[in-house]
């Protein structure tokens, strides 16, 4: 019998231990991977096919939202900073659009997505602190290899009016980005943290280049790869990714297991 209580007492001892063991502290939240999903608008529009579609040609669709999944490591720099290391990758809402002549004719049928891969580093800066739960700013850059198609389905009028039978055009690019916010982190469960925050990316696209050779509307005798991708006025390609997003996320603290 005294085995048995003895035996009880140190079970209960050690679950209490290690029940104490585990209070989470975000003193000592120093390295975390972290995954995390963005949902925002998007500034994209019609901007990768409108201007090099024909001249004439009333365009239906357009891409207004944006998401993104990124994986990353957080390691704190100090109780009031951290820097992450992120590999986001994201896409524009695709369009499936169409294009007409000033007739109401359809001229093609058009599948156009934009998709970005945006490795960046964010630097975090907490401002509060409440037990669980702490509160900050952000901001970062990235270096985005950014890639457009535009797949066109002719129609026999659009073969005859511009030129061109069904074609895939791919582009891309890289551009820097940039973004800025402000979020919440607080305590979920052992050693894993929940983080939602609200923010702005800034991602203008200058210019595109093919990815291959292409006869499109702009070049009906074909344009080469590598080559900057026009549009109708002779000027460069270009887009806007830029747009509010909301995201959120987990962290897995590694130095409290």
């Amino acid at each position: 019998m005294p085995v048995r209580i003895l035996l009880s007492l140190w079970i209960l001892s050690s679950v209490s231990l290690k029940s104490q063991a585990r209070v989470f502290s975000y003193k000592d939240a120093g390295v975390a991977p972290f995954v995390k999903v963005t949902g925002g608008l998007s500034a994209l529009s019609q901007n990768a096919f409108d201007d090099s579609s024909g001249i004439d040609t009333a365009l239906e669709g357009e891409s207004k939202y944006s998401y993104s999944g990124e994986l990353g490591l957080s390691i704190a720099l100090s109780n009031s900073a951290n820097i992450r290391l992120g590999a986001e990758l994201i896409e524009h809402r695709p369009v499936d659009g169409k294009g007409k002549n000033a007739s109401g004719v359809e001229r093609f049928a058009l599948r156009s997505t934009v998709v970005a891969f945006n490795p960046n580093v964010t630097l975090e800066f907490i401002y509060k602190n409440l037990e669980d739960v702490r509160f900050f700013f952000y901001c970062g850059a990235g270096y985005a290899d950014i890639t457009v198609d535009n797949r066109y389905t002719l129609s026999a009028t659009g073969t005859s009016e511009l030129g061109v039978n069904d074609f895939s055009e791919k582009l891309s690019t890289i551009s820097y980005s940039s973004h800025a916010g402000i979020g919440l982190e607080t305590h979920f469960v052992d050693n894993v943290t929940f983080v939602a925050d609200f923010g702005y990316r800034y991602l203008p696209v200058r210019s595109l280049k093919y990815k291959g050779d292409v006869n499109n509307i702009i070049n009906p005798s074909g344009a080469s790869k590598g080559e900057e991708a026009l549009n109708h006025d002779g000027n460069s390609r270009n887009l806007d990714l830029s747009g509010i997003y909301a995201s959120l996320a987990f962290r897995f603290y590694l130095n409290f297991l």
